[in-house]
């Protein structure tokens, strides 16, 4: 994954980018999107977002991650 400060999009952008990403099934799309946006700054949204994801996935750790942050 690129680090965030080479991509030129805002957060709300990558927000809107995860979403979409959800809606179509491509999980790993959205997941990386939702991960650039908190990359570019704290997101509450984006964080529960990962955390819906992860638990949807029935990946535990990574739930308990996005909880604590």
């Amino acid at each position: 994954m690129k680090p965030s400060a080479d991509v030129p999009f805002t957060g709300t952008l990558w927000i809107r980018r995860g979403l979409l990403a959800e809606r179509l099934c491509r999980n790993r799309l959205a997941e990386r999107a939702f991960r650039i946006c908190i990359d570019k700054g704290f997101s509450l949204h984006a964080w529960h977002r990962l955390m819906a994801l992860y638990c949807d996935a029935g990946n535990p750790r990574a739930t308990l991650v996005c909880v604590a942050e």
